[in-house]
Parts: C-alpha cells; structure tokens; sequence
C-alpha cells in the first residue's frame, strides 16, 4: 500500500473517531490529499474565517465544529490550512499527492 493510501486511510479513522459528519471528513480527504477544492463552508474553515464558515454550514457541520476544528488542527498537514492563500495555493500544487510528485521530480533532476 502507498504512504498516501494510507495516511489516507489514517485520516478516515481519525476523523471518524472525532464525529467529522461524513460528507465533510469525505472533502476534507479529497482536498488534503489530492488538492481538490473544497465546498464554501470547508474553504471559509480551512481559510480561518469562522463568521463564514458558520454562515455557509448545514445543520450538521454546525454541531460538530469542534469536532471539525479539532480534526483540522491536530490531524492535517499544517500547510494546508490557515488563510484563503494558503488554501489556495494547496489546491493549486495538487494537495499532498502534487506535492509528493513535486518533491519526487526535483530529487531526479538532480
């Protein structure tokens, strides 16, 4: 199984274990590990901007901010989240696996 896979999976079961309803856990994998944009209510909470993030969540998300919070905080890359830049500019590197890529053509040009 591939590092990514399985942090993957790692993340699932973290996330799980912390009530992350479902659907959000499912975007907030898809943008950590592939960079795929997350929907308004993720990108106002990857991005710090809690008046936002309440403005856009669903019943659900709103119950379990904490339990969101946390799971951003203590189980996601520290570079993936903080500011609409910062954000941003995970997605545009393709998340972690861009990253990996990235990382891994640099080491054989040289």
């Amino acid at each position: 199984m591939l590092e990514v896979e399985k942090f993957e999976q790692e993340l699932k079961q973290k996330g799980q274990s912390k009530g992350v309803p479902d659907h959000t856990l499912d975007g907030l994998i898809r943008y950590t590990i592939r960079g795929t944009p997350p929907g308004g209510f993720l990108k106002k909470v990857l991005s710090n901007d809690l008046f936002g993030a309440f403005g856009k969540a669903d019943l659900d998300n709103r119950q379990q901010m904490y339990s969101i919070i946390s799971f951003i905080y203590n189980d996601l890359p520290s570079n993936c989240w903080s500011s609409e830049d910062i954000v941003k500019g995970w997605i545009n590197a393709g998340g972690l696996m861009g990253k990996v890529k990235s990382n891994t053509k640099q080491e054989q040009e040289v």
